[in-house]
């Protein structure tokens, strides 16, 4: 599959292994950061360890970690809680795949899974390294284009900003409904209490 995806690639086989050594990275840090929160005696090491490199800022940045009681309280978290918030963002991660992949089908793109994998690993990598920018914008939509335009997709640019402006409304729609919700919510608690003072 990572062969077939390389030949649609121009120039070789550069965005499949691309997309491999993320994965790796990914599941890599998710690893060490299940292990600093589920272990206090790794947590421990790696501070203490860094608490020993040469830049200043690093050092005070662990010797203020070493003993911090949020720390202590996330050790004292089971593993298998750990495991299972890890289970459902997992869950949420791929339904961000499937929603890319059909997307792009309903926008006439013919892609695969692992081409829509792709597209939103490039678009979490950028998201995370564009965190200054609020939400990512701009620079996370020009990653989808940038990528749609390396897998050879014709006409990259206008389905592109189709597929952005269909992933950014679908964004404020759920917004729109988490604050109409809250709002519901207090006017509901504002009303019981009403009710129980008079009462």
């Amino acid at each position: 599959e990572l062969m077939r995806l390389a030949a649609s690639v121009p120039r070789g086989e550069i965005l499949p292994w691309f997309t491999v050594g993320m994965t790796v990275c990914l599941a890599v840090s998710g690893a060490l950061t299940l292990a600093l929160l589920s272990s206090r005696r790794v947590a421990r090491r790696v501070t203490t360890y860094l608490a020993g490199v040469r830049f200043a800022k690093v050092r005070a940045w662990a010797e203020a970690e070493k003993n911090r009681p949020e720390a202590a309280a996330a050790a004292a978290v089971p593993v298998s809680r750990h495991l299972k918030a890890a289970f459902f963002l997992f869950l949420q991660w791929m339904t961000e795949i499937a929603e890319t992949w059909l997307v792009l089908r309903l926008l006439g793109v013919p892609v695969s899974l692992s081409e829509a994998l792709l597209i939103e690993l490039g678009g979490s990598l950028v998201r995370s390294l564009a965190f200054v920018v609020p939400g990512g914008l701009g620079v996370q939509d020009a990653s989808y284009i940038g990528i749609l335009t390396a897998l050879g997709v014709p006409g990259a640019t206008e389905v592109g900003a189709t597929f952005v402006l269909l992933k950014r409304a679908k964004e404020l729609a759920f917004i729109a409904l988490g604050l109409g919700m809250l709002t519901l919510s207090k006017r509901t608690a504002r009303e019981s209490n009403i009710v129980t003072a008079v009462s």
